[in-house]
């Protein structure tokens, strides 16, 4: 186990296995709660997210991550194909995403998003990637209006007119209307 665990989290050997954090946040889910699995496999993995994820690009400006955490971002990344569909959801993929671009930008604001923006979800850019990860997956629920995001800037002002970059991760499954900003207040 101790070999393995640190053949896991060797730095050299998780970037000579080109493995993706996807790949990494994958086996680390399916085997988190299995209490067959010891701990320091588990941590091993995590770990190895971290390392993974060390080419992320630092991006110059304003950043904001937009990420969807309504309803159907519940379903398998993969789609549904029978005995083929991932475990992995769309929600999972998105916040490794945003928990990923926060720990290279820890300038960046992650402003998750269903019916309205949701500014009370934050993360801390020195939390790991899971426990990010995890924290935004928990919050998954509504209807998608992709648009509360971008009003959810506007109207807050963070533009200071240098170099803003919007990353949005959605399934764009965006019908919500938020015309009468009915949903916004429900916030």
């Amino acid at each position: 186990v101790r070999a393995l665990a640190q053949k896991l989290s060797d730095p050299e050997e998780v970037k000579r296995s080109g493995a993706f954090p996807y790949q990494l946040l994958a086996a680390y889910n399916a085997t988190k709660h299995n209490t067959e699995v010891p701990n320091e496999l588990t941590n091993a993995l995590q770990e190895a997210v971290e390392i993974a994820t060390q080419n992320i690009p630092r991006l110059p400006g304003n950043v904001y991550v937009a990420i969807d955490i309504s309803g159907s971002m519940r379903g398998a990344v993969t789609g549904d194909r029978g005995t083929a569909t991932t475990a992995m959801s769309c929600v999972d993929v998105a916040a490794l995403m945003a928990a990923s671009i926060l720990r290279k930008n820890k300038h960046a604001q992650v402003i998750p998003f269903a019916v309205a923006a949701r500014p009370d979800i934050r993360l801390n850019p020195h939390d790991s990637i899971m426990t990010n990860t995890n924290n935004l997956a928990k919050h998954v629920g509504g209807g998608t209006a992709c648009q509360a995001v971008l009003r959810y800037i506007n109207e807050n002002k963070f533009d200071n007119g240098a170099n803003d970059v919007i990353i949005m991760i959605s399934d764009n499954e965006s019908w919500f209307d938020l015309g009468s900003n009915k949903a916004r207040d429900k916030w």
